[in-house]
Protein backbone atom coordinates (compact mmCIF):
# COMPACT_ATOMS: atom_id res chain seq x y z
CA UNK A 1 0.00 0.00 0.00
CA UNK A 2 1.50 3.27 -0.63
CA UNK A 3 1.84 6.30 1.53
CA UNK A 4 -0.79 8.07 -0.31
CA UNK A 5 -3.46 5.94 0.17
CA UNK A 6 -2.73 5.26 3.77
CA UNK A 7 -3.02 9.06 4.25
CA UNK A 8 -6.45 8.87 2.50
CA UNK A 9 -7.48 5.91 4.47
CA UNK A 10 -6.52 8.03 7.87
CA UNK A 11 -8.34 11.10 6.73
CA UNK A 12 -11.34 8.80 6.01
CA UNK A 13 -11.24 6.92 9.24
CA UNK A 14 -10.56 10.43 11.24
CA UNK A 15 -13.39 12.26 8.98
CA UNK A 16 -16.13 9.76 10.02
CA UNK A 17 -14.88 9.52 13.66
CA UNK A 18 -14.76 13.29 13.72
CA UNK A 19 -18.66 13.46 12.21
CA UNK A 20 -19.55 10.85 14.41
CA UNK A 21 -18.19 11.69 17.83
CA UNK A 22 -17.99 15.51 17.47
CA UNK A 23 -21.83 16.34 18.23
CA UNK A 24 -21.74 13.87 21.13
CA UNK A 25 -18.59 14.94 22.94
CA UNK A 26 -20.23 18.87 22.22
CA UNK A 27 -23.04 17.68 24.11
CA UNK A 28 -21.27 16.56 26.76
CA UNK A 29 -19.27 19.74 27.00
CA UNK A 30 -22.21 21.77 27.32
CA UNK A 31 -23.67 19.36 29.95
CA UNK A 32 -20.37 19.31 31.73
CA UNK A 33 -20.88 23.58 31.79
CA UNK A 34 -24.32 23.05 32.98
CA UNK A 35 -22.94 21.04 35.66
CA UNK A 36 -20.17 23.23 36.44
CA UNK A 37 -22.76 26.47 36.61
CA UNK A 38 -25.12 24.22 38.86
CA UNK A 39 -22.76 23.43 41.40
CA UNK A 40 -21.50 26.58 41.43
CA UNK A 41 -24.52 28.18 42.32
CA UNK A 42 -25.34 25.35 45.00
CA UNK A 43 -22.08 26.25 46.73
CA UNK A 44 -23.26 29.97 46.87
CA UNK A 45 -26.80 28.64 48.18
CA UNK A 46 -24.55 26.64 50.59
CA UNK A 47 -22.29 29.64 51.83
CA UNK A 48 -25.65 31.77 52.12
CA UNK A 49 -27.00 29.11 54.33
CA UNK A 50 -24.12 29.08 56.31
CA UNK A 51 -24.23 32.84 56.94
CA UNK A 52 -27.68 32.46 57.94
CA UNK A 53 -27.44 29.94 60.41
CA UNK A 54 -24.48 31.83 61.86
CA UNK A 55 -26.65 34.51 62.35
CA UNK A 56 -29.74 32.71 63.66
CA UNK A 57 -26.88 30.63 66.17
CA UNK A 58 -25.74 33.62 67.84
CA UNK A 59 -29.31 35.45 68.11
CA UNK A 60 -30.31 35.18 71.77
CA UNK A 61 -32.47 32.39 72.75
CA UNK A 62 -34.86 31.36 74.98
CA UNK A 63 -34.31 29.20 77.56
CA UNK A 64 -35.67 28.25 81.20
CA UNK A 65 -33.82 29.37 83.92
CA UNK A 66 -35.87 27.63 86.36
CA UNK A 67 -38.12 29.07 90.21
CA UNK A 68 -36.91 32.83 90.16
CA UNK A 69 -33.28 33.11 92.04
CA UNK A 70 -32.61 35.92 93.92
CA UNK A 71 -29.13 35.35 93.73
CA UNK A 72 -28.93 35.03 90.18
CA UNK A 73 -28.56 37.22 87.22
CA UNK A 74 -30.48 36.02 84.63
CA UNK A 75 -29.98 37.26 81.02
CA UNK A 76 -32.50 38.49 78.06
CA UNK A 77 -34.24 35.46 76.93
CA UNK A 78 -34.53 33.32 80.26
CA UNK A 79 -37.97 32.58 81.60
CA UNK A 80 -38.33 31.72 85.33
CA UNK A 81 -41.34 30.85 87.13
CA UNK A 82 -42.30 33.22 89.94
CA UNK A 83 -45.42 32.94 92.41
CA UNK A 84 -47.55 30.40 89.71
CA UNK A 85 -46.51 32.81 87.04
CA UNK A 86 -44.31 32.11 84.05
CA UNK A 87 -41.88 35.65 83.33
CA UNK A 88 -39.90 36.57 80.09
CA UNK A 89 -36.34 38.55 81.16
CA UNK A 90 -36.15 41.31 78.08
CA UNK A 91 -33.03 42.76 78.72
CA UNK A 92 -29.69 41.73 80.58
CA UNK A 93 -29.86 42.47 84.18
CA UNK A 94 -28.11 42.02 87.43
CA UNK A 95 -28.89 39.89 90.85
CA UNK A 96 -32.01 40.15 92.85
CA UNK A 97 -34.68 42.18 90.86
CA UNK A 98 -37.87 40.09 91.39
CA UNK A 99 -40.34 39.83 88.54
CA UNK A 100 -42.57 41.90 87.53
CA UNK A 101 -39.71 44.81 87.65
CA UNK A 102 -36.37 45.45 85.74
CA UNK A 103 -37.13 43.90 82.16
CA UNK A 104 -39.04 41.34 83.21
CA UNK A 105 -42.83 40.30 80.92
CA UNK A 106 -45.47 37.99 82.15
CA UNK A 107 -45.99 34.96 79.91
CA UNK A 108 -48.96 32.88 81.89
CA UNK A 109 -50.26 32.84 85.01
CA UNK A 110 -52.34 29.53 86.85
CA UNK A 111 -54.75 30.08 89.28
CA UNK A 112 -58.36 31.37 89.86
CA UNK A 113 -56.87 34.37 88.40
CA UNK A 114 -55.40 33.11 85.45
CA UNK A 115 -55.53 35.13 82.15
CA UNK A 116 -55.11 34.95 78.86
CA UNK A 117 -51.24 37.10 78.77
CA UNK A 118 -50.17 37.56 75.00
CA UNK A 119 -46.32 38.09 73.81
CA UNK A 120 -46.39 41.96 71.54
Amino acid sequence: MKLEDMVSITDVICGSVSRNYNPRIEALLDRIEELEKTAATAQESAELLRQRIAVLESAPGVKYGGVFDTTKVYCEGTMVTDSNKLWLKTADGGAGFRPPGNNWKLIARSGEHAQKVFIS
